[in-house]
C-alpha cells in the first residue's frame, strides 16, 4: 500500500496556521477559476516530451500528482501510446480541485486510467491497487503553490517512495520570477494579511507571492518562485536526505517557462 501524506506535518504549529490559509486561498482559486484555467491548458506542456526519453522501461505506471484536467493523461495516451507504441500499464490522476477533476473526468481515454481526489493539506491518501511501485510520479505545476522550504522537500521525500528501482520521479519549477511580465502582476500581501488572521507576515518568505488571474485580483493564488540559488540549496538537502537518488536531471526547453527536475531512483526506500 502507497500512502501519501500530508505534507505539513513537519511544519510548526504557525506556520501549518499560515500553510493551511494558503491552501483554502489556493483551493479557492482554482474551484473559481476552474474553467477558464482549463480551457486555456488543454495541450501538454513542451517539456514532457523529453521527459519521456529518460524512461528505460515500456511499459509506464503513473501517478500524476495534481493532474488539473488531465492534460498529462491526454498527452500519454496521444504520445506515449499512439505515436510511440509504448504502453500504458495504468494512470492515476490526483488533484484536490473537485472542478478540475470533473473536467479530467470528462476525457475519453482509451487506458487503464482512475481519478481521485487528494488534497494534501486536509488528507492522507492510501493506493493500494498497486503494489510494487510506480515507474514515473509527476508534479507538474505543483511546487510553486506549496508553502515553506521544508515541505517542499518532505514532499520530494514522501513522493520518492513510492517509486520502484528504476523510476522516475519529475517536478517542474516555474520560472515566473526570472520574467519580466509578471513582476507587475504581483499583489501586495496587505489587504490579505488584514483580512485573514491565520496568515502572518512574518512567515512570508523570499519568493512567496500572490498572483492575479487574467486582470482579476479579487480572487488571488499563492505562488513560490524558486530561484537559482534557493534551488541549488533544496537540491543539497535532497541528497542528503534521499540518497538513494541519483543527482538531479535539469530539462529546460525553449518556450516552456518550467525547469525541469526529475531523479532515478536507484535504491529501495525504507517506506517507514
Amino acid at each position: 500500500m502507497h500512502t501519501l501524506p500530508l505534507i505539513h506535518q513537519v511544519l510548526s504549529e504557525d506556520q501549518r496556521k499560515h500553510f493551511l490559509a494558503i491552501e483554502a486561498l489556493n483551493q479557492r482559486f482554482y474551484e473559481h477559476y476552474a474553467a477558464a484555467f482549463h480551457s486555456t491548458r488543454a495541450f501538454g506542456w513542451r517539456g514532457w516530451r523529453s521527459l519521456l526519453e529518460l524512461h528505460t522501461v515500456t511499459k509506464l505506471t503513473v501517478v500524476d500528482i495534481g493532474c488539473g484536467g488531465g492534460r498529462l493523461a491526454d498527452f500519454l495516451q496521444r504520445i506515449w501510446v499512439e505515436e510511440q507504441g509504448q504502453t500504458l500499464t495504468y494512470y492515476y490522476g490526483l488533484e484536490r480541485s473537485h472542478a478540475l477533476l470533473n473536467h479530467a473526468r470528462q476525457r475519453v481515454l482509451q487506458m487503464p486510467i482512475s481519478w481521485h481526489h487528494y488534497d494534501w493539506s486536509s488528507e492522507v491518501l492510501n493506493i493500494n491497487e498497486v503494489h510494487n511501485g510506480f515507474d514515473w510520479v509527476t508534479l507538474f505545476g505543483v511546487m510553486h503553490h506549496i508553502y515553506s522550504q521544508a515541505a517542499r522537500v518532505y514532499i520530494i521525500e514522501c513522493m520518492a517512495k513510492t517509486l520502484k528501482v528504476g523510476g522516475i520521479l519529475s517536478v517542474s519549477h516555474w520560472d515566473f520570477g526570472s520574467q519580466d511580465r509578471y513582476k507587475n502582476k504581483k499583489l501586495e500581501w496587505d489587504l490579505l494579511l488584514e483580512s485573514n488572521s491565520q496568515l502572518s507576515a512574518d512567515l512570508i518568505e523570499e519568493g512567496d507571492c500572490l498572483l492575479g488571474w487574467a486582470g482579476d485580483v479579487h480572487i488571488p493564488r499563492f505562488c513560490h518562485w524558486v530561484s537559482p540559488s534557493e534551488e541549488t540549496e533544496w537540491l543539497r538537502v535532497i541528497s542528503q536526505r534521499v540518497p538513494q537518488l541519483s543527482k538531479p536531471i535539469i530539462t529546460t526547453i525553449t518556450g516552456d517557462q518550467n525547469r525541469y527536475i526529475s531523479w532515478r531512483l536507484l535504491d529501495s526506500i525504507n517506506p517507514t
